[in-house]
C-alpha cells in the first residue's frame, strides 16, 4: 500500500518550510546552550555591544 503524508507537492513544501522555520528559529539547541537561535543571536550581539 502506498501512503503519503501530504496531499500535494504544494502542501509538502508549506509543511516542510514551517518545520524548518520552527526548527531554525523557535526550538532550543543544545549546541547554543539550550537557547533558541534568536535568543543566542541577541545574547551574542549584546556581548559585542558591551565589549
Amino acid at each position: 500500500m502506498k501512503e503519503t503524508l501530504f496531499s500535494s507537492p504544494g502542501q509538502a513544501r508549506t509543511e516542510i518550510k514551517a518545520w524548518k522555520d520552527d526548527y531554525n528559529s523557535e526550538r532550543p539547541h543544545a549546541s547554543l546552550g539550550n537557547l533558541t537561535p534568536i535568543e543566542y543571536a541577541a545574547k551574542s550581539a549584546l556581548k559585542l555591544m558591551v565589549a
